[in-house]
Formats: C-alpha cells, sequence, structure tokens
C-alpha cells in the first residue's frame, strides 16, 4: 500500500502573500516553504492509501525572518546596508549581522545575506 501526500495553506498571517504553490515538496511527507511575513502559517495534511483519507493541520510560527535586520519582514538592500555598516566589527555590535557564526561581520555575512534577500536584486519595496 502506497500512501500519498497533500499539503496546503488554510491560514495565513495577515500580510503575506503566499499561496498553495510556494509549497515546495507538497506532495511529500517534508514540504518546505520560504516564509514571506512572521506570524503563524497553519497546514493542511492529507494523507491516502488509495483507500482511506486522514486530515491533519500543523501550525509553524515564523518569530522573524533571518536577515531581517530593519524588521519589516523582508530582507532587502536596507538591510545590507545595515550590515554593511558593521563590517569587521564584533558580531556582539550586531548580533542579527553576523549570519555565519564566526564572531566577526565580515562580506562573507553580506553574501549570505544577499542569498537572503525576499525580492529580486535584493530591491527595497
Amino acid at each position: 500500500m502506497t500512501l500519498s501526500y497533500s499539503w496546503r495553506f488554510v491560514a495565513l498571517p495577515t500580510g503575506s502573500q503566499l499561496n498553495n504553490d510556494d509549497i515546495s515538496g507538497s506532495d511529500t511527507i517534508s514540504p518546505s516553504f520560504k516564509p514571506d511575513v512572521v506570524g503563524t502559517y497553519v497546514l493542511e495534511l492529507m494523507v491516502s492509501d488509495g483507500l482511506d483519507l486522514g486530515f491533519d493541520n500543523v501550525a509553524v510560527t515564523v518569530a522573524r525572518v533571518r536577515g531581517d535586520l530593519d524588521g519589516d519582514c523582508d530582507v532587502d538592500n536596507d538591510d545590507l546596508n545595515i550590515l554593511l555598516s558593521y563590517r569587521n566589527q564584533p558580531a556582539s555590535a550586531c548580533p542579527k549581522c553576523d549570519l555565519d557564526g564566526d564572531g566577526i561581520i565580515t562580506v562573507l555575512d553580506a553574501r549570505k545575506l544577499v542569498l537572503l534577500c525576499t525580492r529580486p536584486r535584493c530591491a527595497t519595496q
């Protein structure tokens, strides 16, 4: 007997622009999605063995978006400018800026932040 899986959003935080197409691997047991705002995302899982269906909900709470240094729930050029203003300083100066966890804010942290940008070319809103 083979199990099939299907995930879909049933509740999104205010301001989220996600839809079910944003769930990667929605037909697998371990899907993923990239949150676009902080808050609680509720997903429904449907499991079928071909004869019976089972449903359950999973709540995922996102406290902050990694790389969002200015707290606007978006990783963009503004966040990059904040990080670069702390370049070559110890992580204690801006703990959220030390994305690679090496204790010093460097260009390597900036490179990691660019990969986290939520907008094309890290554009600001």
